[in-house]
C-alpha cells in the first residue's frame, strides 16, 4: 500500500492504514504496527477536515500504545501530547492518551537514568494527567492504581514517615529506643494500610527480621496483612529466618504468633492459587511444616497454626479471606452470579474452563501436600501433642480433629488414606513402640493408653470427613474403646466419649459401637462427673435411640427421660457462665475457627462445649412426643433449678452472636420440633415425593399381618392437634419466636431454613399470631428475600427459594386472622409483595396459595393504600389467574381477593371489559359446582354494578338474563341476596338497564316472590334457623324495593 494509490481520499487511506496496523497489533507485532501507523500519520491533513483529524488522533494513540509496549517511553509520551493537541471532543480517547502519557513518564523514572529534579517533574506531570483522567472517569481502576504508585514514589523520594522511622530504627542502640520506633511503625501501618508498601520499598523487611523482637515481628505481620505488600515483597521475607524464630520461641506466644501470622499471609498470597496454572508455589513447604510442628507443643499457638496448616494443605483460602477484613479484590475468580450474567457467553465459558482446570490442579496439589504432611511427621506430632498435652481443652481438641479430618479428606482416594493411617490404626502398641526394659509396668500401661487414645482420636477425625475409611478404622479399634472407658483417665474417656458421639451420627459406624450400650460402657460415661465426658455419651445414646426400630417402646421412653435430665443439666454449664461471659465465649477464636472448618465436614453437628453438647442431645430427643410435652410444660433439672429447660434454650438463642454459633441450627430445630406433631412431620417428609404418606402406609401395610398392624398402631405416640396447639401457646409465651428471629441475623442458610420452618409451624395457631408479630416475626419474614441470600449452585438456589417460600407462607399465616389495623404502615405495605410472589410461585402448594390469598383479602380491606399497593404489584392479573386454579378453595380465595379490590379504578377498568364480566357471571352461575366461589363472584358483581359503565356492559351480555334468573330461582338465600342487590343497583343505572331487567323476567319474579312471602305466613312454615329467617326477610325487602322502582 502506498500514498500515491489513495491520493483522492485521504480519510479512506488513513482508515486502511489503521485497520492494517490494528491487525499487526492484535498479533503482538508491535514494530510492524508502528510502521503502518506511521504511514497513516504522514498523510497530510488540512484544517477543517474533522474526520481526517480524528483518524490522525486515533493513529497517534495506537502508535503510542505500541511504543509503550516496546518500552519506548519518550516516543510514547510525544505521540500522546501531539494527539491531545489535535483532539477536540472524545473523552474515551482522551482518557487513553492521558493514561499512556502518565504511564510513560512514570516508567521513565523507573529507568534510573534521570536526575532527581527531572524525576520529580515527570512524576508531577504524570499525577496531573491522571487527576484529569479521573475527573472524567472517576471509576478508572488502572488510573487510580497508577496514581497511587506515582504518589508513593514521589513521597519516597522526599522521605516518608515510614522511611524516616526505619532510619531512626537503624540508628537506635538500646532496646527501649528500638521498641519505641517499632511502636511508631505499627501505629502508622495500622492507621493507613498503604504505609505497608513503604516498609518494602524502604528495605525494612531485612531490618525487622534481623531485630527478631516480638514488636518487630508484629510490624512485619501487620504489613503482610496487606495483600499487595505480600505479593510484591513476600519473596524478600526469609522463610528460613521465620522458621528459626518459631523454633526458638515456641514457649512465647508473643514472639511466635507474629511469625505464624506471617506464614499464613505467605500461604494466602504467594501460593499458586493467585498465579497462573503453571506457576509454582513460592512457599517452602519444608520450612513451613517445621514451623507448624514446632508450634504444636503450645496450645496458645495451636489455633493460628491450624489455620496455616488447613489453608496450606486443603487450599481453603476463601474461608480465611471471607472471615477476615482482607480485601477480596486480590483474589480473582470469585465471580457472583450477577457478574457472570453481565459477561458474554464466550467469556463465561472461558472462566468456567479456567475454574475447572484450577480446581483440578488444586485437588491434586492438596493431595500432595496432605500426603507430605502425614509422611513427614506432621500427623504423628499433632496426634501426640493433642493427647499428651493436658492443656489442650475439649474445644481445641475438637478443632484439631476437624483440621485432621479435612487434611485426610484432601487425599481423596480411600485406599491411599488407609495406607497412611494404617501405621496408627492398624498396628498394635507393641509393634510401633519399643518397650524399654527400664520402664516400669505402670509406664508401659501409660504409654499403651496414650497410643490407644491417639488411635481413637484419629478415627474420630476420620468420622468428620471420610465415613467409609472411618467405618473401617472403627472396626480396627473396636476393642480399644471399652479399655479407654474403663481406664478412668479423663483424656482417654473424653476422647472415647467424642468418638462414640461422632460414630453415632454415622449410619455405617453405628453397628461398631452399639455393643457399648449392652455392656454398660456408655452408661459408665454417662455417670462420669465431668460434663464434657457425660455429654458425648448422652449424645451417642440419643442418636442410637433415634435410629433404633423400637425407639417408641416404654423402655426407650425411660431412657429418653434420663437423657433429658442429663441434657438439661448440661445447659447449665458447671462454670455457671453469665450471659456476658457466654456471649464472649461465642466470639472466641477457637469457636470461629471451628465453625468455619466444621461447615466443610460430613457431620451435621460439631459441638465444642458442654452447653452445645446438651443442645445437640435435645435436638435428637425433641422428635419424641413425651419430650416435646416435657419441654413445653416447664421441665427442669434439678427440680429446684431457677430456670426451665425451655427458658434456658431461649436465653441461649437470644445471646448476641448466638446465630453464628455451632448450635444455632440445633436450637432452631428444637423449637420447630416442639411446635409440630409427628404426623405432620411425616407429611412434610413426603411433600416433594411422588407418593403421599397415606399411599406409603397402605403399601407398607400390605406386607404385614394383623398382629403387626396392631403393634404398629400401639407404637404411634399420643401427639394430637390440641396438644400441639397448647405447646405452641407455651412457646409463644416463653418468647421463643423472638429468640428465633435473633437466630436469623448472621445465621447460616441451614439455620435460617430451620428458623423459618419453625416460625411457620407456630403461625398455624391463630391465638399466638398477634404475639408473634409483636416479637418481630412478621418484619423479619417480609425482609427475607431470596436475592439477598448468596447462591451459586442450582441446589443452593433451590434451597434459597424454599427458604423464601416458607418465609412468605409465614407472612400469609400471620395475616389471615390478624386485624390489619394493629400493623404498622410498613408492615401492611411490606407484606403485600411477598404475598403476591407466593401466589405467583408455581412451585408453591395449593395450601400456600390459599393462605396467601386469604391474607391479601384481609389486607385489601384496610383502604385505598393497600389496594394501590396490590395493584402496583400486578395484583389484578395475578389474582385473576388464581381464580382458575384446579383447587376449589384457591379459586374461591382468589375470587374473594379480587372482590376486595373494588372500587379501585384499576379493578373497575378490568370489570369494564365485557369478556372479563362474562367470566365473572359464569363463575356466579356455577354455584352447583362451587357455591363459595359463586357467592364471592356475585358479591363482586353486586358491588361493581353501582357504576353505570359496568352495569350497562353486564346487562348487554347474552348470558345475563338466563344466569340472573337461574340464580334467583336457585333457592340459595345468600345467592338470592347478592343477585337482588345487583338488580337493585341496575335499576338505578338508567332505562337500558331497567329494560333488560324487565325483559329477563326478573321483575316478574320479584312480584311473585313478594306476593308469596310478604305476609310472613309461609315463612313460618319453613324449617329455617333464625339466621336464615333473617336473611329471608332481607331478600323480601329487597324484592319489594325493586318492584317499587
Amino acid at each position: 500500500m502506498t500514498l500515491d494509490s489513495k491520493t483522492n481520499d485521504r480519510s479512506q487511506m488513513m482508515e486502511e492504514f489503521k485497520k492494517e496496523g490494528n491487525q499487526y497489533f492484535q498479533k503482538c507485532k508491535f514494530q510492524e504496527a508502528i510502521q503502518i501507523y506511521s504511514k497513516g500519520i504522514e498523510v497530510e491533513v488540512y484544517d477543517g477536515e474533522k474526520k481526517a483529524t480524528n483518524l490522525k488522533v486515533t493513529l497517534l494513540s495506537n502508535r503510542a500504545a505500541c511504543y509503550l509496549k516496546e518500552g519506548w517511553f519518550e516516543k510514547c509520551a510525544k505521540d500522546c501530547t501531539q494527539a491531545l493537541d489535535l483532539l477536540v471532543q472524545d473523552d474515551v480517547i482522551r482518557c487513553k492518551l492521558l493514561y499512556r502519557r502518565a504511564r510513560s513518564w512514570f516508567m521513565l523514572t523507573e529507568l534510573g537514568n534521570n536526575l532527581a529534579n527531572r524525576n520529580k517533574t515527570l512524576l508531577q506531570d504524570g499525577a496531573k494527567d491522571l487527576l484529569q483522567l479521573l475527573s472524567i472517569d472517576a471509576k478508572n481502576a488502572e488510573a487510580a492504581t497508577l496514581l497511587h504508585a506515582i504518589r508513593a514514589k514521589h513521597d519516597l523520594q522526599k522521605g516518608t514517615p515510614i522511611s524516616q522511622t526505619l532510619n531512626t530504627l537503624k540508628e537506635a542502640t538500646n532496646d527501649e529506643d528500638k521498641l519505641q520506633q517499632c511502636n511508631v511503625l505499627l501505629g502508622l501501618i495500622t492507621n493507613d494500610e498503604s504505609f505497608a508498601l513503604d516498609v518494602g520499598r524502604c528495605k525494612g523487611i531485612p531490618l525487622l527480621l534481623e531485630l527478631g523482637s516480638a514488636k518487630a515481628l508484629q510490624v512485619l505481620s501487620c504489613a503482610s496483612s496487606n495483600p499487595r505488600f505480600t505479593q510484591e515483597y513476600g519473596i524478600e521475607i526469609s522463610q528460613q529466618r521465620l522458621k528459626d524464630l518459631v523454633l526458638i520461641s515456641t514457649s512465647s506466644k508473643e514472639l511466635a504468633m507474629p511469625c505464624i501470622s506471617v506464614w499464613l499471609r505467605l500461604v494466602l498470597y504467594l501460593d499458586p492459587l493467585n498465579n497462573p496454572l503453571d506457576a509454582i508455589s513460592l512457599v517452602n513447604q519444608h520450612l513451613l511444616l517445621q514451623s507448624c510442628r514446632a508450634s504444636f507443643s503450645n496450645p496458645d499457638l495451636l489455633p493460628a497454626t491450624l489455620d496455616v496448616l488447613c489453608t496450606w494443605t486443603t487450599l481453603s483460602r476463601e474461608d480465611v479471606v471471607r472471615s477476615s477484613t482482607m480485601s477480596q479484590q486480590y483474589f480473582p475468580n470469585l465471580y457472583t452470579q450477577t457478574e457472570l450474567r453481565k459477561l458474554k457467553p464466550r467469556e463465561v465459558a472461558t472462566i468456567k474452563k479456567d475454574e475447572y482446570e484450577r480446581q483440578k490442579r488444586d485437588k491434586e496439589l492438596a493431595k500432595q501436600r496432605a500426603i507430605y504432611f502425614c509422611k513427614e511427621g506432621g500427623l504423628s506430632d499433632l496426634l501426640e501433642q493433642t493427647i499428651k498435652n493436658c492443656h489442650v481443652s475439649m474445644p481445641l481438641r475438637k478443632q484439631i480433629g476437624l483440621v485432621l479430618g479435612r487434611i485426610l479428606s484432601s487425599i481423596q482416594d480411600e485406599e491411599d488414606t488407609k495406607s497412611i493411617v494404617q501405621t496408627f490404626i492398624g498396628s498394635t502398641y507393641a509393634t510401633i513402640e519399643e518397650v524399654i526394659e527400664e520402664k516400669t509396668e505402670l509406664d508401659i500401661k501409660s504409654d499403651r493408653l496414650e497410643h490407644l487414645t491417639m488411635r481413637a482420636f484419629l478415627v474420630t477425625s476420620l468420622l468428620f470427613s471420610q465415613s467409609e475409611v472411618a467405618a473401617w478404622g472403627l472396626i480396627q479399634i473396636k476393642d480399644d474403646i471399652s479399655e479407654l472407658i474403663r481406664s478412668g483417665e479423663p483424656i482417654a474417656m473424653a476422647v472415647a466419649s467424642e468418638l462414640v458421639s461422632a460414630a453415632a451420627s454415622n449410619e455405617k459406624a453405628r453397628p461398631s459401637i452399639s455393643y457399648l450400650i449392652k455392656n454398660g460402657s456408655l452408661q459408665t460415661l454417662v455417670e462420669h462427673p465431668e460434663q464434657s465426658i457425660r455429654s458425648g455419651a448422652a449424645s451417642a445414646i440419643a442418636k442410637l435411640g433415634l435410629a433404633a426400630e423400637d425407639r417408641n417402646s416404654r423402655d426407650d421412653e425411660e431412657n429418653n427421660m434420663e437423657l433429658l435430665q442429663i441434657a438439661t443439666e448440661l445447659l447449665d454449664d458447671s462454670d455457671e457462665l453469665d450471659p456476658k461471659e457466654l456471649q464472649q465465649s461465642l466470639k472466641t477464636e477457637t469457636n470461629r475457627h471451628l465453625k468455619r472448618i466444621a461447615k466443610n465436614t460430613e457431620q451435621n453437628t460439631v459441638t465444642t462445649t458442654s452447653i452445645e453438647r446438651g443442645i445437640e442431645v435435645l435436638g435428637y430427643l425433641a422428635s419424641k412426643s413425651n419430650i416435646k410435652e416435657e419441654l413445653a410444660h416447664g421441665f427442669r433439672c434439678p427440680i429446684d433449678a431457677p430456670k426451665t429447660a425451655l427458658q434456658r434454650l431461649v436465653e441461649l438463642a437470644s445471646i448476641p452472636g448466638a446465630s453464628e454459633s455451632i448450635s444455632s441450627y440445633a436450637l432452631a430445630t428444637i423449637f420447630g420440633l416442639i411446635a409440630v406433631s409427628n404426623e405432620t412431620l411425616r407429611k412434610e417428609a413426603f411433600a416433594d415425593k411422588d407418593i403421599s404418606m397415606e399411599q406409603y402406609d397402605e403399601l407398607q401395610a400390605l406386607g404385614k399381618t394383623e398382629e403387626e398392624k396392631a403393634e404398629t398402631v400401639d407404637k404411634i405416640p399420643d401427639d394430637n392437634p390440641e396438644a400441639v396447639q397448647e405447646r405452641i401457646r407455651k412457646l409463644a409465651n416463653a418468647n421463643v419466636a423472638e429468640a428465633m428471629v435473633k437466630l436469623i441475623e448472621g445465621g447460616s442458610d441451614t439455620t435460617i431454613e430451620a428458623v423459618v420452618i419453625g416460625l411457620n409451624r407456630m403461625a398455624t395457631e391463630s391465638s399466638v399470631r398477634g404475639l408473634m408479630i409483636q416479637q418481630g416475626v412478621l418484619s423479619v419474614c417480609i425482609k427475607l428475600e431470596s436475592d439477598k441470600i448468596n447462591a451459586t449452585a442450582q441446589v443452593m438456589k433451590d434451597k434459597k427459594n424454599k427458604i423464601t417460600q416458607q418465609a412468605h407462607q409465614c407472612v400469609a399465616r400471620l395475616l389471615i386472622t390478624t386485624n390489619p389495623a394493629i400493623l404498622t404502615t410498613s408492615q401492611r405495605m411490606g407484606a403485600i409483595r411477598p404475598l403476591m410472589q407466593l401466589v405467583r410461585d408455581n412451585t408453591a402448594s395449593d395450601l400456600q396459595h390459599f393462605e396467601a390469598l386469604l391474607a391479601i383479602t384481609n389486607l385489601a380491606s384496610t383502604g385505598h393504600d393497600a389496594k394501590d399497593k396490590i395493584v402496583s404489584e400486578k395484583g389484578i392479573p395475578t389474582l385473576s389467574y388464581a381464580m382458575f386454579s384446579d383447587h376449589e378453595l384457591v379459586r374461591t380465595a382468589g375470587t374473594e381477593a379480587m372482590c376486595n379490590l373494588i372500587p379501585h379504578p384499576a379493578m373497575m377498568k378490568y370489570l369494564s371489559d365485557a369478556e372479563n364480566l362474562r367470566l365473572w357471571l359464569a363463575f356466579a352461575a356455577s354455584y352447583e359446582e362451587n357455591f363459595e366461589c359463586a357467592r364471592a363472584a356475585l358479591g363482586c358483581l353486586a358491588m361493581s354494578t353501582d357504576v353505570q359503565d359496568v352495569a350497562e356492559i353486564l346487562v348487554g351480555l347474552k348470558t345475563f338474563r338466563e344466569s340472573a334468573l337461574s340464580l334467583l330461582e336457585s333457592g340459595k338465600l345468600e345467592l338470592m341476596h347478592r343477585v337482588l342487590v345487583m338488580i337493585q343497583n341496575l335499576m338505578l343505572q338508567g332505562d337500558k338497564c331497567i329494560k333488560e331487567v324487565e325483559a329477563a323476567g326478573i321483575l316478574a319474579f320479584c312480584h311473585a316472590y313478594v306476593q308469596s312471602y310478604h305476609d310472613g305466613s309461609k315463612l313460618r312454615n319453613l324449617e329455617f334457623d333464625p339466621e336464615q329467617k333473617g336473611l329471608m326477610s332481607v331478600t323480601i325487602a329487597l324484592a319489594k324495593d325493586i318492584c317499587k322502582k
